[in-house]
């Protein structure tokens, strides 16, 4: 019998959460860290509250997408998350490590998921973002299970890779009745691509401006990957 106290504060915390979004790459470097900070973004602006929530624990990014400094959360009865740009409420396994490197086996990163997410605080929430490590590893099957109300959105690119196990990890996701929200086309062509996988949200072309938006919540709003995602939070909304 598994009497880990967290497993219960799991369901606890996330009560008032009424959508739990979670960006799946399936594999790096597709941009799932850029997507899942924009579309937070986006819906805060729209006046939904929304959290972010970086899960990326050996590869966490987000704080520097979004120029938070990954200084350690408050505590009262648990962890606050951080207050960004249009009332954003941030948090990232980055704010405990302190910038630093920290290789991780399997049973360390469930262990620190579950902690993460029995000790952080959203409160009522519209949304909230989870931005996944790459891959379907034990960070998200384990989150998966803790979250039962949790919908995936895949960002896929139209690398022939990309898309492959993209196709696999979606007839997967069926297989097992988890709810695929649909999907991100990153770096997408004028025409073809990934969307045929599940319902396309979004595609987005390349923006060579997006790089000197990082760190900037306001610049990386006015971006045109941010336009062209705008078509993701509106679906959602």
């Amino acid at each position: 019998m598994n009497l880990d106290p967290r497993l219960y504060a799991v369901e606890e915390r996330f009560c008032g959460v009424k959508r739990v979004i979670a960006v799946s790459g399936w594999k790096g470097g597709v941009g799932k860290s850029v997507v899942s900070c924009v579309l937070a973004l986006q819906l805060a602006a729209k006046g939904r509250k929304t959290g972010l929530l970086d899960l990326d624990f050996t590869g966490a990014s987000d704080h520097l997408v979004l120029g938070a400094e990954p200084a350690f959360p408050k505590e009262t009865d648990g962890v606050e998350p951080h207050l960004l740009a249009h009332g954003l409420k941030f948090m990232s396994s980055a704010f405990f490590l302190g910038g630093k490197a920290v290789p991780m086996r399997g049973g360390e990163v469930v262990d620190a998921l579950r902690e993460l997410i029995a000790i952080t605080r959203w409160g009522e929430l519209d949304y909230l973002i989870v931005d996944m490590p790459p891959g379907i590893g034990d960070a998200t099957l384990e989150f998966s299970r803790l979250v039962r109300k949790t919908e995936f959105l895949a960002v896929v690119t139209p690398s022939v890779l990309s898309a492959s196990l993209a196709a696999k990890t979606v007839a997967l996701f069926e297989e097992w009745g988890i709810t695929l929200a649909g999907v991100v086309e990153n770096l997408a062509p004028q025409d073809g691509g990934a969307s045929s996988l599940a319902p396309a949200l979004a595609r987005v072309a390349y923006d060579p401006a997006l790089e000197s938006a990082l760190g900037s919540p306001e610049a990386l709003l006015k971006t045109a990957f941010a336009k062209d995602l705008s078509a993701a939070a509106d679906r959602l909304v």
